[in-house]
């Protein structure tokens, strides 16, 4: 049970990460517009 806070904080930073990513990929393919491929 040691180090579990740990690994929910890293797997909680991970998943941030990853949401950024995703919004700003998505932003920018709304910026772009969608009839870009």
């Amino acid at each position: 049970m040691f180090g579990f806070g740990n690994i929910a904080a890293a797997a909680a930073g991970i998943a941030r990460i990853l949401f950024l990513i995703f919004l700003r990929s998505s932003l920018d393919f709304f910026t772009k517009g969608s009839a870009a491929p």
